[in-house]
């Protein structure tokens, strides 16, 4: 077979690497279609030396400068397959030629990929959803039949800090799904783990603790850092929470939600940042923090309150799942990553910061209910909390209990066993009997 594999930002092949290397492995020729656009963040552009290194050869390498070049490309090609993490464009969709292509497009799908599924042309636009778990294809139909207007109406009442979750529900308003819908939904689907987690058997532990320079037997503790830090606020407590200086953050406070705003507790990223790296002195641990991919050193308090800094350093496997495997705790701010790190053997503790609201993410995307809140496995902290208490907390206390883990990664990352990559394949070959 012939697999076209569209690469819109060079840390795809996190998720992507392990099924193309499958793909090779069953002697499937496999073309990755780099985006060479400069628009693109510069960390997420075609990198040799981050090219993924295959177990079972090399793909074929194209690229594309524009979106229009990206869709010649894809119609124009001879492929019979199409793999990706993300959806068809509307444009796509409404575009007469898109009915007629002569290739099947597969979906594999991660939490942001859903979070973009709203309506029946674009179920219809897919061939074949690869979903991970039961729980992630109920909890995506349950965000699509649900009447969202009180919570929308909720949203709007919060202004800035409501946009996040007025975005997520907002086209799915008088567009929810009938039983017809939903049944071509769970046709199209496939439950095969996600294949991102297949790259952990690639990660040497031993040798990348001599990378991190941590000598034998010392504990690590892994740090995701939050999307604050370099890229700008999201909403108002964003805006506030990355504010160091205590009279310019109740400023803000202020300016913000009004005399309100005096009553917002005084907990700052650095506050968090320098609680977690003292939780690690005083553990006797090694704290390696990991820096979102448009971050670079030095540039904030992550680079200055911790052991070792780690950035987009490979993608297969993710730099960040290496991190996990060796860690004994992750610790983030609602992370998506949260289910990788527990499959790769560390437990997490989630840091929910003020003004941030949980409810509202876990009520209009399902998939977040119970991913960072999970006794036994991931345990929940406000930052307040952290500020106060994490330092003398002992690191025994975080660990794992083994049936817990077990139904979290059942519910979270896929099927008991693993393989999920040749699950994905699976799949693909049965489209048409392959």
């Amino acid at each position: 077979m012939k697999i076209l594999v569209p690469i819109l930002r060079f840390n795809w092949y996190r998720t992507l690497a392990p099924v193309i290397d499958e793909c090779l492995r069953r002697g499937h020729e496999v073309t990755c279609l780099h985006n060479d656009s400069e628009r693109n963040f510069e960390s997420n552009r075609p990198n040799d030396r981050l090219f993924p290194r295959f177990q079972h050869g090399t793909p074929l390498v194209d690229g594309y400068r524009n979106d229009d070049e990206l869709y010649r490309k894809i119609l124009g090609g001879d492929h019979e397959y199409l793999l990706s993490i993300d959806l068809p464009l509307r444009e796509w969709i409404e575009d007469p030629k898109w009915s007629a292509r002569k290739f099947q497009y597969v979906s594999i799908t991660t939490p942001d990929t859903l979070k973009r599924l709203h309506d029946r042309e674009t179920v219809a636009a897919v061939d074949c959803f690869a979903l991970r778990t039961e729980y992630e294809l109920e909890a995506t139909i349950l965000d699509r039949t649900t009447d969202y207007r009180s919570l929308y109406e909720e949203a709007c009442s919060l202004e800035k800090d409501g946009l996040r979750y007025k975005g997520f529900v907002e086209p799915r308003l008088g567009k929810e799904w009938n039983p017809e819908l939903v049944d071509e939904f769970r046709r199209k689907s496939r439950i095969c783990g996600y294949p991102l987690l297949d790259a952990l058997n690639l990660v040497d532990r031993d040798e990348f603790r001599k990378q991190l320079g941590v000598e034998s037997g010392r504990p690590i503790i892994g740090f995701w850092a939050t999307p604050t830090a370099g890229r700008g606020a999201h909403a108002s407590w964003d805006w506030i929470f990355a504010e160091q200086r205590m009279h310019y953050f109740y400023a803000k406070a202020i300016r913000a939600y009004g005399i309100r705003g005096i009553a917002m507790p005084y907990v700052n990223e650095a506050h968090l940042v320098r609680s977690v790296y003292d939780f690690a002195q005083k553990n006797g641990a090694f704290l390696v923090t990991k820096l979102r991919h448009y971050q670079k050193p030095g540039e904030s308090v992550y680079s200055t309150y911790t052991d070792r800094v780690l950035g987009e350093d490979c993608f297969y496997p993710h730099s960040a799942m290496s991190l996990a495997a060796v860690s004994d705790l992750m610790i983030g701010f609602t992370t998506s990553g949260t289910p990788e790190a527990v499959w790769s053997g560390s437990p997490v503790l989630d840091i929910e910061v003020p003004g941030s609201r949980r409810d509202l993410l876990c009520k209009s995307l399902h998939i977040w209910d119970g991913m960072l809140n999970h006794p036994g496995v991931v345990r929940s902290m406000t930052s307040q909390k952290v500020k106060t208490d994490l330092a003398d907390k002992n690191l025994e206390s975080f660990r794992f209990d083994a049936k817990a883990r077990e139904d979290y990664m059942k519910k979270f990352c896929g099927p008991e066993g693993g393989g999920y990559s040749a699950n994905v394949l699976d799949a693909v070959e049965n489209l048409t009997g392959n």
